[in-house]
Formats: structure tokens, sequence, C-alpha cells
């Protein structure tokens, strides 16, 4: 007979596939990624920001932050 192996569980890191899109806020707190349009609080106006991606969140940076955060849209 064979002496009963234990198995151990490998950690699992997942990995960010998100995506980074630097982006320019518009005069109507607005930011626009994939043809949709995401809005971000009003005292951002003219700012330059960061869109991360993921397959269902979108959130926007700036000045090292998360400013906005919405579901994504397709």
């Amino acid at each position: 007979m064979h002496k009963e192996e234990t198995l151990q569980e490998l950690p699992i890191h997942p990995y960010d596939c998100s995506r980074r899109v630097p982006v320019k806020i518009n005069k109507m707190y607005r930011v626009r990624f994939d043809s949709n349009t995401y809005s971000v609080p009003t005292e951002y106006v003219y700012e330059d920001a960061m869109i991360e991606a993921s397959v269902n969140k979108v959130r926007i940076w700036a000045k090292n932050r998360i400013i906005a955060e919405h579901q994504r849209s397709f």
C-alpha cells in the first residue's frame, strides 16, 4: 500500500489586469473613457487624472488618491 499524500494549497495572488489611462477632467467635471462619461467632484475641474478600469469598476485618481468610483459601462 502507498502512503497517503498530504497536499498543501498554493498561495494564489490575484493578477491586476486593470487598464490605466491618463485623462483631463473637463469643465463639466466629467471624464470620458471608452465612449462613456464619468463624473468627479467639482473641485477637480481641469485637473489631470488617471482612470483605472477593471472588468466591472472604473476608479478615477487625482492627486494620488481615488476621487471617484463607478460601475463600468460597456
